[in-house]
This record gives structure tokens, C-alpha cells and sequence, in this order.
């Protein structure tokens, strides 16, 4: 039983880190062509890209990502939130991030509307940014075979 407990934990673990590898990538290409400055940190990432596009920080779109953030840098410190204390309202939830303690926002039930909502902001970015040519107008990157 402990081994199927922790197979799930860790595909959870390794869902999180992949979306929000590829989803770093990306917000980092479209800060830099948009002229946003982007920065290192995911969460300051997410402001900068947010704040240049004229959305609002208080959006599932960008709770959903913040949150993500903070999960990912929960997990990137053995599991362990080492930032300021944290409360952030997301679809009828509060999350919570305690200095020094696990997280409990990453359930499959949530990552699911979380990246419902990513997807959604996506498509958003390329409503926004279609005359670029990094961006198709569904807002996800070209690729050429």
C-alpha cells in the first residue's frame, strides 16, 4: 500500500514541476518579445506578464498560476513552504502556505481546475498578442517539423 501511495504522490509531484517547467518557458518567451522584463522568480514572472497585459491579479487565471508557483517552490524545498505566510482564495478554497510547513493545495481536484484555468489564460495571451510571431492566435508557440 505504501508503495502505491507513494507512485501517486510522486506523479503528482512530477505533474506539477513538468506544467510549470513548460509553462516558465513559455511566459519567459513572451515577456521578452512584449518587452515585459521578465524575471527569474516563477511568481515574479507571473506578475510582470500579468501587469503587462492589463490583467487583473485577482482572476482565477492568475490565482491558479500563483498558486502553481508556490506548490512548485513548496516541493522544490522537500515539501516544506520556507516564504512568508500565505492565504489565497481560489475557487472557493482557501490555500494555505505556512512558513516551515507542507502545503495542502496539491490535489489532483485542484491541479485539474488549475489547469483549466491556465489553459484559459493561454488562449488569452494570444487574444491579446496575435501580432507576434511567437504566438499563434490560440495563444500556444508554433513549431516547425
Amino acid at each position: 500500500m505504501r508503495i502505491a501511495i507513494d507512485y501517486t504522490a510522486k506523479n503528482r509531484q512530477s505533474l506539477i514541476i513538468f506544467i510549470q517547467s513548460v509553462l516558465e518557458a513559455y511566459y519567459i518567451e513572451v515577456c521578452s518579445v512584449l518587452n515585459f522584463k521578465p524575471t527569474q522568480s516563477f511568481s515574479k514572472l507571473i506578475i510582470t506578464l500579468f501587469k503587462g497585459l492589463g490583467i487583473s491579479e485577482n482572476t482565477n487565471w492568475f490565482k491558479a498560476n500563483y498558486i502553481l508557483a508556490k506548490i512548485r517552490n513548496t516541493l522544490h524545498n522537500n515539501g516544506v513552504h520556507r516564504h512568508k505566510d500565505e492565504s489565497i482564495e481560489y475557487r472557493g478554497m482557501i490555500h494555505q502556505f505556512k512558513q516551515g510547513k507542507p502545503h495542502h493545495s496539491a490535489s489532483y481536484e485542484c491541479l485539474i481546475m488549475m489547469i483549466s484555468d491556465i489553459v484559459e489564460f493561454l488562449s488569452i495571451i494570444g487574444e491579446k498578442s496575435n501580432h507576434i510571431n511567437l504566438i499563434s492566435k490560440n495563444g500556444f508557440t508554433e513549431h516547425s517539423r
